[in-house]
């Protein structure tokens, strides 16, 4: 991974795409991109993101990627 990249995760803000996030920011990725189709409100993701921009700048896009 790298710290000037940027990593885009669909799903981002799901279990899995939770665990991606956790694992990219582990090895280094500076940025990370979390794509999902609602706002991230359940105490538990926004837990998860409180720990993950601890070190990593994380965006969260709202969008459904199957959607044109």
């Amino acid at each position: 991974m790298r710290a000037d990249g940027t990593y885009l995760v669909t799903g981002g803000l799901g279990a899995i795409g939770l665990h991606v996030a956790r694992y990219l920011a582990g090895r280094g990725a500076g940025n990370l991109v979390l794509v999902g189709r609602s706002d991230p409100t359940e105490g538990s993701v926004v837990e998860d993101l409180g720990r993950l921009r601890d070190g990593t700048e994380v965006r969260i896009a709202q969008a459904d990627v199957a959607d044109e």
